[in-house]
C-alpha cells in the first residue's frame, strides 16, 4: 500500500508577503485602543462624511444621543468576537446582509422587523 507524501511548502511569492503584510497591518490598527473613550471615534480618518448645514442642530443631536444607552453591550461584542473567531478557523459561516444606501426616514420599527425576520430565515 503507497502513502502519498504531502507536498512540500512552497515559498511564499512576493505578492504573497506583500499581502501577509498588509493584513498584518490591518489586524494591528484593528487592536482595541489602550486609550479607548467615547470620543475616540474622532481620532480615525473620515472616509464618508456627509455635510450637515446646521452646526448647531449637529452638535445638539450629539449632545443628545450621547445620554442614550450603548446600541450593542459588552457581552453582544464578545459573542461576536467568538463566532468571528470559529468563522476564522472554518468552523462557522457568515451571512451579512442590509441595504447599501440606507435612509434614516425610511426606518421604523416594522421595517427593521420584517428585514431581520428575513435574514434570520437565511
Amino acid at each position: 500500500m503507497a502513502v502519498a507524501s504531502p507536498e512540500a511548502p512552497r515559498a511564499p511569492t512576493g505578492s504573497q508577503q506583500q499581502q501577509k503584510q498588509q493584513r498584518m497591518q490591518q489586524q494591528q490598527q484593528l487592536q482595541p485602543a489602550r486609550n479607548w473613550a467615547p470620543g475616540s471615534w474622532r481620532d480615525f480618518p473620515i472616509v464618508q462624511q456627509p455635510t450637515y448645514p446646521d452646526a448647531a442642530a449637529h452638535d445638539a443631536v450629539l449632545r443628545e444621543i450621547s445620554t442614550f444607552p450603548p446600541l450593542v453591550f459588552a457581552g453582544e461584542c464578545r459573542n461576536l468576537q467568538d463566532r468571528l473567531a470559529a468563522a476564522s478557523r472554518g468552523d462557522a459561516f457568515i451571512v451579512q446582509g442590509g441595504d447599501c444606501a440606507e435612509a434614516f426616514d425610511a426606518f421604523n420599527a416594522n421595517k427593521i422587523r420584517d428585514f431581520y425576520r428575513v435574514m434570520l430565515q437565511m
